[in-house]
């Protein structure tokens, strides 16, 4: 039988941070989002930061609705049921796994009372409103309440998703990007055809997803895939096993995960950069894909990044290992930042981290630059 390869976590960690574009940016900002399976968008300024933070600085793209209708983006909740900024390209795979989650959401209905009769009627009738034009939940509880009912109020409404939640995991509908940037409000739209045409078959999306997942994060277990996408650990575990022909183990350190045979001499392969530094943003998916944190943290900084209600904490990282947390705060035209370190910088380092943060904010000036 043949030996585990064997590989140092410092290793490891500039392997990963090399593949998520964090120590060397990239001008493709579509190819950014694809590697990432999509920028987390709960705030959609921290999605755009995601992708700003992984650019070269002169290819960075000013995000206006021009820009956003050329390149067809969209936001919908994707892995974990969270909010994701995709490429269009990534959607029916997306959505594919989603409907996994399908039964779940109709027993959350159903443990408040709702039949699925009920759901669907409502959903059906949300769905034919936004194919004509794109509604917000006020919108369409003022005009669906009267003709179904003071029911549907609050899961119209429901600030976490209510019944939006299992139109997107259906791959029936999704943000209307645009108008709600246009108008700082939350606008709902049909998802089109042409997408919705291409959603894959969820065990066909599974194993296309997880193939992404190593290649994009490896090593990695079926845990870690099970925390990346929000699936049970059994049927994470079933979809690797799947693949089990094509995967190796590698022990870094003390831990152990997979990776594709294909890719040992990549592997292999040193990485030619030391202490360097990378300034992440809110919620970067690079934070998001182990399990086992204490790969690339300290888990005696652990509650610093990992934040209650899911927030993640914007970092420095050094050749992939967390190093500080930071936080910014705007008065006027002006950014004042205040920054934790885990560890020790030189004055040169607080230099590269001020630039880069500079950088990752733009308008304005940063005048306040507190540790």
């Amino acid at each position: 039988m043949k030996k585990n390869l064997e590989l140092d976590l410092s290793h490891i960690l500039k392997i990963r941070a090399k593949k998520n574009f964090l120590l060397h940016p990239t001008m493709d900002e579509i190819k950014i989002i694809e590697a990432m399976m999509g920028a987390q968008a709960q705030v959609m300024s921290a999605a755009f930061l995601q992708l700003k933070t992984r650019q070269s600085e002169n290819s960075y793209p000013v995000f206006t609705t021009d820009y956003l209708r050329k390149n067809h983006l969209v936001k919908m909740w994707a892995q974990r049921g969270t909010l994701h900024l995709l490429s269009t390209e990534d959607v029916p795979m997306i959505v594919g796994l989603r409907q996994f989650f399908v039964p779940a959401y109709y027993n959350w209905y159903k443990q408040n009372n709702l039949k699925v009769k009920q759901i669907d009627k409502l959903l059906d009738h949300i769905i034919d409103l936004i194919h004509t034009k794109p509604y917000t939940r006020k919108q369409l509880s003022q005009v669906l309440v009267p003709k179904l009912g003071t029911w549907a109020k609050p899961w119209i409404e429901h600030n976490w998703g209510g019944i939006m939640k299992l139109g997107a995991a259906k791959g029936l509908l999704c943000h209307d990007l645009v108008l709600s940037l246009d108008k700082q409000e939350i606008f709902f739209t049909a998802l089109p055809e042409k997408i919705r045409s291409k959603i894959l078959d969820p065990e066909d999306a599974s194993i296309l997803m997880v193939r992404r997942f190593i290649a994009q994060y490896g090593p990695v277990s079926y845990q870690d895939f099970s925390k990346f996408t929000g699936l049970s650990v059994k049927k994470s575990q079933d979809i690797f096993q799947k693949i089990a022909s094509e995967l190796m183990l590698v022990n870094f350190g003390s831990y152990c995960g997979f990776i594709f045979k294909k890719d040992e001499k990549e592997y292999r392969t040193a990485v030619d950069l030391s202490n360097h530094l990378t300034v992440t943003p809110l919620f970067d998916p690079y934070l998001l894909a182990h399990i086992k944190t204490d790969q690339f943290l300290s888990s005696s900084f652990r509650k610093d990044v990992y934040r209650t209600a899911g927030w993640i904490s914007p970092v420095i990282l050094k050749d992939g290992q967390v190093h500080a947390v930071w936080s910014y705060q705007k008065q006027k035209n002006n950014w004042k930042i205040k920054i934790k370190p885990f560890y020790s910088f030189t004055k040169k380092e607080f230099k590269i981290i001020e630039k880069k943060i500079s950088y990752l904010l733009g308008d304005g000036k940063v005048t306040s630059f507190q540790i």
